[in-house]
């Protein structure tokens, strides 16, 4: 009857929120709100929802593994990732890390990984921060 759905849609859409839910029950209490008045209820449960939410920014993202850091350029590493990733040292002394990269910065970081060797950067997609 869209009193429900599309008032809804249209708060989220008005605050700039697309791919987002908001899930509302309504039970019954013997009173017939009428379709005005539904169409105020869910509208009015949504905002209250969006005031109270903690809300947090999607970022599209990928892991690099990056494998074979000389052990001279350790510390290089731990700059080129910050706080983006683990380092581990493999069993021939060279360093690994995974490393989780916003999608707008994996090409610099690229550049910036290559520049420490022969090292080995494998892209593994699909990661979310």
């Amino acid at each position: 009857a869209g009193t429900a759905g599309m008032p809804m849609r249209a708060v989220l859409e008005g605050s700039n929120l697309f791919g987002a839910i908001v899930v509302v029950t309504r039970y019954f209490g013997g009173i017939k709100l009428g379709t005005g008045g539904l169409v105020r209820a869910y509208s009015a449960l949504t905002r209250a929802v969006l005031e109270e939410a903690q809300m947090e920014e999607l970022v599209e993202g990928l892991t690099l593994l990056v494998r074979r850091v000389p052990a001279a350029q350790v510390s290089s590493l731990y700059r080129c990732m910050g706080q983006l990733g683990d380092v581990h040292f493999a069993a021939d002394g060279t360093a690994e890390a995974d490393i989780w990269v916003p999608q707008r910065d994996v090409t610099q970081l690229r550049k910036e990984l290559m520049s420490l060797g022969q090292v080995e950067i494998e892209e593994r997609p699909g990661d979310q921060g």
